[in-house]
């Protein structure tokens, strides 16, 4: 099967369909040939005018260099343009000629003109096609299961999105001038074999070598591109980690450590992206090497015909002003053709985010869950997040509705792991998490969550105000009375009264102005706003000092009432108002039930 056009294109450059990501990112977008008609109509006009002032000004030069006007009343079209001129002007040598000039000066600029409208609808086109693969990477990253991001570091997606997504979109420009480049290419190429097809072959004979060194230059260009990705990538994650952990370089006084950690990737990475730039610079020198030898060459060809009386002056100054042109928009090509090689490296980045393997999608189901109505139920569960080893064993238990079950063992029993599978972060075996009896992957995950409330050791705050963090999330539209009523039961109305701007205060990054208490306390009264019927609190005293730890336990208790809750710890004051208790250690079932019947044994 013939393939496309464009497709034999990259081929030629030495990229293969499957690494040059970009024509099905565009097609994706819903950029079609056919939005590129209109910028492409008005490129394909500025070059005509191009070629056709250049070509019109060999007369014009003749007649000037002559002293004879007989060059231009006898051309095909300067002719006629001097047939409509107002007698006394067109009979006149040197008004005639300036007119002319002005006449080829107005082409020009409507040239200019028509390039300027050409870019900006192609400019139009980047911008709207840089914000819809934006938006596409955000909603494919959040598509992602949590074992993705578990494996992956928050960096590189800062990276992909922010940094290659403009750069890609950038691309679109360099296909609309590498278009414009072949048309005017073309037009100078009949210009110039019109005028010489001798002198055109040579130059024709010259670029085809240029070709053959230039292509194997984007060969390594490409795979200089990848190099420094994967540098991109490192330097990227080392600061991720740097800023993330502040409070802990500081605490270990480890700033120089880390500034010479971040020295040496960033020193790998200015070292891969010089080895870019150094060969896509090459390409520019090479190129002007060659034309130089070439227009040497060619001024030889020239005098040669001159002497020989086989051609005016002016054909041959027009010929080499298109040689020159002819340079620059090669020189201009190759440049384009070297950014769009250098891009690949980006692009597979961005191509790895669209490919469905690694991402650990959690499948969501087709029923609507409609609520609890008797129990929740572990059957036989058992799980693990890679190859080491199962995380829970054969766990077998349930929550009833409107009790509160306690799930207590020591750190890395597979507590937490228990509730994430319930929240559907990680898909749990088939029929081994039930909701009254029904498989939770048959419901959405949607209408799922939408009954759970899920309060974390370590609380998760949005760098915005307090309101913004209580009501994150709700669809529904809450009153200050419902906000008032969630703070009594996290027991902070007296805390919010106390800020300088109430609820619109600030909380600060992942809410570094308020104390881990404070903090906490706002995810319940999150919690309690979201009217869940099934509340979860996973280790949220564990941090806790003793006074805000009866504090917590209080607004666990009031925001528990009437409602299935789920406590994990492993303190047991924390889950005396249990109802049940579910001790687990290495990831299997030791023993459950009351908290005095434990005791007792």
């Amino acid at each position: 099967m013939k393939r496309p056009f464009l497709s034999r294109f990259f081929r030629a450059a030495g990229i293969r369909p499957r690494d040059f990501f970009l024509l099905r990112l565009f097609r994706d977008a819903g950029i079609r040939p056919r939005d590129f008609i209109l910028t492409a109509v008005l490129g394909l006009t500025a070059a005509l005018l191009e070629g056709l002032s250049l070509g019109l000004l060999i007369p014009i030069i003749n007649a000037v260099l002559k002293g004879d006007t007989g060059y231009v009343r006898g051309h095909a079209v300067l002719g006629k343009v001097v047939a409509l001129m107002p007698r006394g002007l067109a009979d006149r040598s040197l008004p005639m000629v300036f007119s002319l000039m002005l006449l080829i000066a107005a082409a020009w600029i409507l040239k200019n003109l028509l390039n300027y409208a050409a870019s900006t609808g192609v400019s139009r086109q980047v911008r709207q096609f840089e914000n819809w693969l934006r938006q596409r990477l955000y909603e494919r990253y959040l598509s992602f299961g949590m074992l993705f991001y578990d494996r992956n570091s928050s960096g590189r997606f800062y990276q992909v999105m922010m940094g290659y997504a403009p750069l890609v979109a950038q691309e679109l420009t360099g296909i609309h001038h590498l278009f414009y480049a072949v048309c005017i290419c073309v037009i100078y190429l009949s210009m110039m074999t019109f005028i010489s097809w001798k002198l055109t072959l040579l130059v024709v004979l010259v670029s085809v070598v240029m070709y053959r060194l230039v292509r194997s230059l984007l060969i390594r260009i490409k795979a200089a591109s990848d190099v420094h990705s994967q540098s991109y990538a490192v330097l990227a994650q080392d600061l991720s980690n740097t800023l993330s952990c502040i409070p802990l370089v500081k605490a270990y006084s480890n700033e120089n450590r880390e500034k010479e950690k971040f020295s040496l990737s960033s020193a790998r990475m200015a070292e891969s992206n010089f080895g870019v730039d150094r060969k896509k610079l090459w390409i520019e020198h090479l190129q002007e090497i060659v034309m130089i030898l070439m227009v040497l060459a060619i001024g030889g060809f020239v005098t040669y015909f001159f002497l020989k009386r086989h051609a005016g002056v002016g054909e041959f100054m027009i010929f080499f002003v298109f040689t020159r042109r002819l340079a620059l928009v090669s020189a201009g090509m190759s440049k384009v053709w070297a950014s769009i090689v250098s891009a690949a490296g980006p692009i597979r980045a961005i191509r790895e985010v669209f490919d469905d393997r690694g991402k650990f999608f959690v499948p969501s189901g087709s029923l609507r869950c409609e609520g609890l109505k008797e129990r929740i139920q572990f059957d036989h569960l058992t799980f693990s997040y890679g190859d080491d080893g199962p995380t829970l064993r054969d766990v077998t238990f349930s929550a009833e509705k409107g009790k509160m079950t306690a799930i207590v063992g020591p750190s890395g029993s597979g507590k937490t792991t228990l509730v994430h599978l319930l929240m559907r972060y990680y898909d749990s075996p088939p029929g081994t998490v039930r909701i009254d009896g029904r498989d939770i992957r048959e419901f959405t995950t949607d209408s799922l969550r939408s009954g759970m409330a899920l309060v974390s050791q370590e609380p998760l705050l949005f760098r915005d105000s307090v309101r913004a963090n209580l009501v994150y999330g709700l669809e529904r539209s809450v009153t200050d009375a419902e906000i008032e009523e969630a703070l009594e039961k996290a027991a902070l109305v007296e805390f919010i009264r106390s800020l300088p701007r109430g609820l619109e205060t600030e909380v600060g990054e992942r809410g570094a102005r308020l104390s881990v208490g404070e903090a906490q306390r706002l995810a319940v009264a999150r919690a309690v706003l979201k009217r869940a019927e099934i509340l979860i609190f996973d280790e949220a005293t564990s941090a806790l000092d003793a006074a805000n730890e009866r504090l917590i336990q209080a607004a666990i208790a009031r925001a528990a009432e009437g409602r299935t809750t789920i406590v994990i710890a492993h303190r047991l004051s924390t889950i005396k108002a249990a109802d049940k208790v579910v001790v687990i250690e290495n990831g299997a079932v030791l023993e459950e039930g009351g908290v005095e019947e434990l005791l007792a044994k």
